[in-house]
């Protein structure tokens, strides 16, 4: 029952196929009916109630009419299909009412049969007429494009690259990958515009896009795209998209690979390269101080001390003594800005001994209160016991003095000073002992921190400058490090870092490890 266009001859009749109808007496006569009967291009058959052949207009090539008639019909369906081919004819029987199935017959050939009920003058059904068009090839279709609709499926599914159809603004098509990068369920998705995807920052301009790519407008083909997944998160893809027909109108297929990865990566790389390069500007600014302040202080020395000796020389009461003494001041002055100068530099004179860091605290405090006055509150927070660092401590006097004058100057209400000790981080495994200066002031922005330790930069006016930059130098020239923490608005945490000092024979404090992990971890 299949491959029926093969078999005609060129004049139209069936070769290979019976053509004389087998039938009652009841169409003996009725040549033009039997004629349209034998050229139909479906098979008709005609059953009694017991689903036996009582007419056929055709069989095919391994049976003669004479074979067919009489057999039961659903001997020739195939055996998966027979219960329910049964099922059909029964109830045709019982209600007297057209049904219809596709059934597939012995071949193999698929077949949409319609089964009519043929009534007697009483009104009862005595006979069903089985109206069968071969689809065969028509199934055969549809499985081909349902396996290419897997294999397409399987093959989207496998990739990494996120796979988008849009058309108009909805997403028709979405496969696993695209869930992964978005967060959103393909159901989900499916309800969506196109650009609800995509980033508040780019969202405008991709719908411009998207619409003006399906209306046959130039827009670019590739890009990088900014995403907002379903948790908020930011995602960057690189998207490829082209335009073809979809029944009838323009959609877009988009490929989307997600590049976040390695987008984070490069700002690293930048970020890095930024820190190494501002590394080797200071340290060359550094060397170039250095020097400037090695000549200048030979010549302070020269000033100051002819300047002493004329002092000496010159009665108190001579107009001449005044102004030796401004001299004198004024060369003093220059001597402490060329001792920050050699501090930034790293190349000032220490006088290293173990040294308290609470001690210096407590000791420069008192000066410092007295010269900021009642704009800031301060409040100390120092761990006890902490172990001695090796250092100079007129130099970490001036770190204390510069770092609280910093925080002032910054509008604070509170400054807080803490200091603890570390058994180790995340950078060195020694141990180290710390100050932090907390305060709840201005704050600064990213750029405003990154340039704070450079010499003369000042957010206050010019002339300003070196207090911080003298910080660095100290605290680099002992060995040490600073974190810097800072929000607009939300005040500005300077953490100094130094080696702890280690006795031969003695140990840190029990208690080292349980301050580092609790409250005083300058991270914390």
């Amino acid at each position: 029952m299949h491959d029926r266009e093969q078999t005609r001859t060129e004049n139209g009749s069936h070769a290979g196929r019976n053509r004389r109808s087998a039938a009652g007496g009841c169409f003996e006569n009725a040549d033009t009916l039997r004629l349209i009967v034998d050229h139909s291009p479906d098979l008709l058959v005609t059953l009694d109630r017991e689903a036996n052949i009582q007419f056929i207009n055709y069989t095919l090539p391994q049976f003669t009419a004479e074979q067919v008639l009489g057999t039961k019909a659903f001997d020739y369906v195939h055996t998966a299909d027979r219960e329910r081919w049964q099922k059909t004819f029964r109830e045709v029987l019982a209600t007297g009412e057209p049904r219809e199935m596709e059934v597939v017959t012995d071949g193999p050939a698929c077949w949409l049969s319609r089964f009519v009920p043929v009534r007697a003058g009483d009104g009862t059904v005595e006979s069903v007429l089985v109206i069968s068009t071969d689809v065969t090839e028509r199934m055969k279709a549809a499985q081909a494009l349902r396996e290419s609709e897997t294999r397409f499926r399987t093959l989207a599914d496998s990739t990494s690259a996120a796979i988008f159809v849009v058309q108009g603004s909805r997403v028709v098509y979405a496969n696993r990958a695209a869930e992964v990068i978005t967060g959103f369920s393909i159901p989900e998705m499916s309800r969506m515009a196109y650009w609800e995807l995509v980033h508040p920052d780019q969202r405008e301009q991709s719908r411009i896009w998207a619409l003006g790519r399906q209306e046959g407008l130039e827009v670019p083909s590739r890009f990088e795209a900014k995403l907002l997944t379903k948790e908020g998160e930011e995602r960057w893809v690189d998207y490829s998209a082209s335009i073809f027909d979809l029944g009838g109108s323009p959609a877009i297929v988009g490929t989307a690979v997600d590049i976040t990865d390695r987008r984070r990566a490069e700002e690293e790389r930048r970020r890095l390269e930024a820190q190494v390069q501002h590394a080797q500007r200071l340290e060359s600014l550094g060397v170039l101080t250095g020097g400037i302040a090695h000549d200048f202080n030979n010549l302070l020395t020269g000033i100051l001390g002819s300047a002493s000796l004329a002092v000496m020389k010159v009665p108190p009461d001579s107009p001449a003594a005044e102004q030796l003494s401004r001299v004198l001041a004024a060369a003093e002055k220059a001597a402490e800005l060329t001792n920050k100068m050699l501090a930034y530099a790293g190349k000032g004179q220490f006088l290293l001994a173990p040294t308290d860091l609470n001690h210096v605290i407590e000791e420069v405090l008192p000066l410092v209160r007295t010269s900021l006055g009642k704009t800031a509150t301060i409040r100390l927070a120092l761990a006890p016991n902490l172990p001695p660092v090796e250092a100079d401590e007129k130099q970490i006097q001036q770190v204390v003095v510069n770092l609280l004058t910093n925080a002032a100057e910054a509008v604070a209400r509170e400054i807080v000073v803490r200091t603890g000790a570390l058994t180790g981080d995340d950078v060195s495994p020694r141990p180290s002992v710390f100050i932090e200066v907390r305060d709840d002031g201005a704050g600064m922005d990213e750029d405003t921190r990154m340039r704070i330790f450079d010499p003369f930069f000042s957010t206050k006016f010019t002339g300003r400058g070196l207090g911080l930059s003298a910080v660095a130098g100290i605290v680099r020239a002992h060995g040490g490090r600073i974190r810097v923490e800072s929000a607009l608005n939300r005040g500005t945490s300077f953490t100094v870092l130094f080696p702890a000092r280690k006795a031969k024979g003695a140990d840190l404090p029990d208690a080292l490890g349980a301050r580092a992990s609790r409250a005083n971890d300058p991270g914390a």
